[in-house]
């Protein structure tokens, strides 16, 4: 039994030495370090430009003055030679009262336009009987048309007569009109605690008309030649804002095109109109920004830039 213990023991020693009996092999194996990680990436360059903050209010399309135009007399309306939306001058004739009672025969007597204007409405009909002050018809003058909305109570201090807006009409959504604050009401409006504004386009246009819903952006601040970008390319940690702005250039690093690292950078934000925010430090117009992937990020990470999109424009916009 002693020498089956020997000889085992013997045996197992021959193994552990391999079969050089020297115990020595290839030595120890190196760990390799895990490659980098490189995460694919959109961009766009950040860019100097203008940059306003405004309200959005609705409003109504009115004609800036119109007037009722009665006759002289009562009796039967005998003609109406115009129609509504007709263009009349002043002492036009725009109807024909024929004041005769039963046993009195007269001539109809015209009834005239007090200006000119265009017909907005005619109330009474070929037959009708006119009685004492009733109109015949309504003059406005359309070539001057204003718009008419409301501004909550708290929006007041940011209002001043003079102030920018920009107008769109559901007629025509991709159209933009300018217009300005002209009249501010001296009182609030006790129930909706609102102050009635008066705007007046810049420019006639013949395609607004009197009774079209106007959707409003009163321009309250407004800045030119200041850092813009997308407003999700910001990132907010702990309290703290920054941007990953690519570092290399496009030539790639190590050998590896394409790849490129990132600075992470602290920003302070300004104003941010819908998905565009202003940077008033830490970044420069022209730096190339992540915009897309950006969350997965850290200082010195290594991207791919799979997505380059256009810059904002310089000039600002409203939606």
């Amino acid at each position: 039994m002693k020498k089956l213990l020997v000889l085992l023991s013997a045996a197992l020693t021959l193994a552990a030495c391999g079969p050089f009996g020297g115990g020595r092999g290839e030595g120890p194996t190196v760990a390799q370090e895990p490659e980098e990680t490189v995460f694919p990436v959109g961009v766009s360059t950040a860019v100097r430009g203008q940059m306003f903050d405004y309200l959005r209010l609705n409003g109504d399309v009115e004609t800036s003055s119109a007037v009722d135009v009665f006759a002289e007399t009562v009796g039967e309306v005998t003609a109406i030679p115009v129609r509504i939306g007709q263009r009349v001058e002043r002492n036009q004739v725009v109807a024909e009262v024929d004041p005769s009672r039963p046993g009195q025969r007269f001539t109809p007597s015209p009834v005239r336009a007090p200006i000119s204007g265009t017909i907005v409405a005619l109330p009474m009909q070929v037959g009708a009987r006119l009685a004492q002050g009733q109109a015949v018809a309504r003059i406005a003058t359309t070539s001057d048309l204003q718009i008419r909305t409301h501004i909550p109570e708290r929006y007041i201090g940011r209002v001043s007569l003079g102030g920018r807006a920009i107008v769109s009409l559901s007629a025509y959504p991709d159209a933009r009109f300018n217009a300005r604050v002209t009249e501010t009401s001296p009182v609030l409006d006790p129930q909706s605690r609102t102050m009635e504004l008066t705007l007046r386009l810049e420019r006639p246009d013949a395609r607004i008309r009197p009774g079209m819903f106007a959707q409003v952006r009163l321009i309250t601040q407004e800045k030119s030649n200041t850092v813009k970008l997308p407003a999700n390319a910001v990132v907010r940690r702990f309290g703290e804002a920054f941007v990953f702005v690519v570092v290399n250039g496009s030539d790639g690093e190590d050998g590896e095109p394409g790849v490129q690292r990132v600075e992470r950078r602290a920003v302070t934000t300004g104003i941010q109109i819908d998905e565009t925010v202003e940077i008033l430090e830490g970044l420069s117009g022209g730096e190339v920004v992540v915009v897309q992937g950006q969350n997965l990020l850290d200082d010195s990470a290594r991207v791919n830039v799979v997505t380059e999109l256009e810059p904002l424009p310089r000039e600002a916009s409203v939606r």
